[in-house]
């Protein structure tokens, strides 16, 4: 068990820490990243760090070059009850192949087109799971603790939306299969993360690409509505949704479907851990994220853009949000749910208060956060009566 106590607090007279790691907590306490929000910011101000914020995002995502690829292609389609889904193919590099299921509502049209909700799924769900489709019995296509919540793509499309259901990079069928009885998503996305890293990219910054490849010839689809087109991530595709809000005009609206924290934050404040806990989740990795913003800052670059987040946080970052968006003249245009457990605010008093930075376990910073761990899923009573007002579908 490691502890602030005992490993991480400074002990020399000069300051100094003998441990890396220690050395390095220090370091990003104390770090001070370029573009935080700043409560001090007017309006013309709030617009003028919003396109720094956005063409600094643009770098780290370290895009490859756009090319000319072969136009989409669709392996199937099949009626359902009340819509049909299309598997199609489509090709965002040289190389790859990317599957996704798309929910279109029966009566929809050239002449009658809706609204289209992008759906991107926690880490290890695959896309079946969230459009209600049957999946393998392959080790890689793994349940849902909540399935019924769970089937974003299918709520969505049950409301009058069109959906479309994705794979995060290296999962699901995206995954080696390997024997049939051996889970490998989970090595081998590790491995994806540090071969593209090696290589100058990242995963957020692949999986980010891909939609937007995959929206250009979306929004060319006559059946589709283009001056409503939503995003929507639960957990680590909530990190898809989020960056995509930041950088596509075209998405009108995002569902943030976890809690908001600064993962910086996070990282220096959780330093009482068991080194049974220590992972390679290098697919959240980023190079030089930290040093410029954190998440809190991301979504409130994105006002007044229509943004729901459904698993609350702590009030210090929710607080960033809300104030981008009042001195954007965008109030109404930000709603912000917490877990059923948090939802009278009396079950949040003394937690208005800055998070410590450090001598926390996970538990405690999901404390400060007003976390239910075990509830961690997709909303869809908080998501989709928002995205109907928001995208005007009450009149349809």
């Amino acid at each position: 068990m490691f502890t602030w106590e005992k490993d991480f607090q400074p002990t020399r007279e000069d300051g100094r820490y003998l441990t890396t790691l220690a050395a390095e907590f220090s370091r990003l306490r104390n770090l001070k990243p370029e573009f935080s929000y700043n409560a001090d910011f007017q309006k013309e101000d709030v617009e003028l760090w919003r396109k720094k914020v956005k063409a600094k995002l643009v770098e780290l995502m370290q895009f490859p070059v756009f090319t000319k690829q072969p136009a989409p292609v669709m392996i199937w389609k099949a009626q359902r009850d009340g819509y049909r889904v299309e598997r199609w193919e489509f090709y965002p590099e040289d190389y790859n192949v990317v599957p996704v299921l798309i929910l279109i509502p029966d009566g929809v049209s050239a002449k009658n087109p809706a609204p289209g909700m992008l759906c991107f799924p926690g880490s290890n769900t695959c896309k079946e799971l969230l459009a209600g489709e049957e999946h393998g019995l392959h080790p890689n296509y793994n349940d849902s603790r909540f399935p019924e919540r769970n089937k974003m793509a299918q709520h969505y499309v049950k409301a009058g939306l069109i959906a479309v259901a994705f794979d995060h990079l290296g999962i699901g069928e995206l995954a080696e299969q390997g024997i049939f009885d051996k889970e490998t998503q989970w090595g081998t996305r590790v491995k994806l993360c540090g071969d593209l890293l090696c290589a100058g990219r990242n995963y957020l910054g692949m999986s980010v690409f891909q939609k937007i490849c995959f929206l250009k010839w979306f929004k060319q689809q006559k059946y589709l509505d283009s001056s409503r087109i939503g995003v929507c991530g639960h957990s680590l595709g909530s990190e898809t949704a989020m960056v995509l809000g930041v950088l596509e005009e075209d998405v009108k609206a995002v569902v943030f479907n976890d809690f908001l924290c600064d993962n910086r934050r996070r990282e220096i404040a959780v330093t009482n851990f068991d080194d049974a806990t220590l992972s390679s989740n290098n697919w959240h990795i980023v190079p030089g994220f930290w040093q410029w913003f954190g998440f809190q800052d991301l979504l409130a670059s994105m006002a007044p853009k229509a943004l729901l987040i459904n698993e609350g946080g702590a009030a210090e970052f929710l607080n960033v949000v809300q104030d981008a968006y009042t001195k954007m003249n965008a109030n109404e245009k930000l709603k912000i749910n917490y877990y059923p457990k948090y939802t009278k605010p009396e079950s949040r008093k003394d937690r208005n208060c800055s998070i410590p930075l450090k001598d926390l376990s996970s538990n405690e910073f999901y404390e400060y956060s007003c976390i239910d761990v075990g509830d961690h899923s997709f909303r869809p009573q908080y998501s989709i009566p928002w995205i109907k007002k928001i995208f005007g579908m009450d009149s349809d």
